[in-house]
């Protein structure tokens, strides 16, 4: 059942509050019509391609509900993200920036906290003092981190992984800033509550769901097992710290030198990265959560672009069965390559070898603590003796053998050889066979 809108009363228990409402799904990046109108002609033709191919799909007789659990539905939804800003705005629904930041100024409205709130507690003072009132600057974060939708984010793509790192997005909000570069340590030393110990927590958990979400999405036919490798090269501190590295983060870190040389400074980037993501999505409500997805789903794709690319040369293994509701996308099961290999060119007394390589790699290329196996296929028949046909490697020993036919299946010219020499046996066989019967019958 799809959830309802959040309104007033999910906030602070009152009934709704349409200008409340209003105030809160306003973006300030859209403040006239001529900018609204500059979006729309921005996106326009994005959007009609999407809209034309819904008609298209309705127009061939397929169903409203089969293209709602498509990838069509997901471009829509993303298209519509875009511009709904500039739609509300013309739609003479929503506010202007000056409105909103008189509300911050005046504390009529109470639903948004600061970053500090969300980090320290309270400083003493009276309730409506300037010392208690957020500034509006400050007025940036949503009282409770939103949750992440998985339609939020479309699927990887090849033709869509990042070519280059991508823009690191800004953190909008001053004090969470200041909380994501700074290490409990120093926190102490200097006698402040702010430290990014808890962003980090929750940027893992974002992190987390964000990529788990891809993934599902992503791999649809990948056992649980599979998808959680692959999350695990995404995931993993020493990942995130790479890409820590590679923007500098570590540059901007308050940290003593007491933890600077500790064996725990291996972790710190990879931590500081969960807390700079939590802190982008707490300090933008309207937007932060759909930037950080976007840049994480690029640095992602970077990371596992040769699995994605793996997939788009088998566009089955995309189908998602637990959400085709109607069951209309038959799964067929394939015929595996051991199966497939011994149909060609075995018979009796031909024989395929699948052996253990031992001096084949040990650990996964993409997540050295992750043990491989690498198996050796070799025939004897058809003249032939100890004959090496391929080789397979994979975090799982059965899907390495069939890695290992696949070769062997691949090498057309030599399938062929070994099929015609199977097909020349059994054409001798059965007229042999035949000749038999003949005088059994005289």
């Amino acid at each position: 059942m799809p959830k309802r809108p959040r309104d007033e009363a999910d906030f602070n228990g009152s009934e709704g509050n349409s200008e409340a409402n209003k105030r809160r799904n306003f973006d300030p990046a859209i403040e006239t019509n001529e900018q609204a109108l500059a979006l729309l002609l921005n996106q326009a033709e994005n959007l009609i391609e999407h809209l034309r191919k819904l008609q298209k799909a309705s127009s061939s007789g397929v169903s409203v509900a089969v293209v709602s659990q498509g990838q069509l539905l997901q471009d829509l939804q993303s298209a519509s993200t875009v511009i709904l800003p500039a739609v509300r705005l013309l739609a003479k629904d929503g506010v202007n920036t000056h409105q909103v930041k008189d509300v911050a100024r005046d504390g009529s409205s109470r639903e948004n906290i600061s970053g500090a709130a969300l980090l320290q507690t309270p400083t003493s003072g009276t309730a409506g003092s300037q010392s208690t009132q957020p500034r509006a600057s400050q007025v940036s974060s949503v009282s409770a981190p939103p949750v992440p939708s998985p339609l939020l984010l479309t699927p990887f793509q090849a033709e869509n992984i990042a070519s280059s790192l991508p823009p690191l997005p800004p953190i909008l909000d001053q004090t969470l800033e200041t909380a994501v570069f700074t290490h409990a340590g120093m926190a102490k030393i200097q006698k402040s509550q702010l430290s990014y110990d808890r962003l980090e927590w929750l940027g893992d958990a974002y992190s987390e769901l964000i990529s788990s979400t891809l993934l599902f999405s992503t791999f649809g036919r990948a056992s649980p097992g599979r998808l959680s490798q692959l999350r695990e090269l995404l995931i993993c501190n020493s990942n995130l710290g790479k890409y820590a590295a590679k923007y500098g983060l570590m540059q901007r870190v308050h940290l003593s030198e007491e933890f600077k040389n500790s064996k725990d400074a291996k972790k710190i980037p990879g931590d500081v990265f969960e807390a700079y993501v939590a802190a982008v999505i707490l300090s933008d409500p309207e937007n932060g959560l759909r930037r950080a997805g976007e840049w994480l789903k690029a640095l992602y794709s970077m990371t596992i672009k040769d699995q994605i690319r793996e997939l788009s040369r088998k566009p089955e293994m995309r189908h998602i069965v637990e959400m085709d509701r109607e069951q209309k996308v038959p799964i067929e099961e394939e015929v595996p390559p051991k199966q497939r290999l011994s149909t060609l060119i075995a018979v009796q007394g031909v024989k395929l070898r699948y052996e253990d390589d031992k001096g084949g790699p040990k650990k996964d290329k993409y997540n050295n603590r992750l043990n491989v196996f690498t198996v050796n296929l070799y025939l004897d028949g058809w003249g032939e003796k100890n004959k090496w046909l391929g080789k397979g490697t994979d975090l799982n020993k059965k899907v390495a053998g069939q890695k290992a036919a696949q070769m062997a299946l691949d090498n057309a010219s030599l399938m062929k050889k070994y099929r015609d020499k199977k097909l020349a046996f059994l054409a001798a066989r059965d007229e042999e066979g035949a000749e038999n019967d003949n005088v059994d019958s005289e």
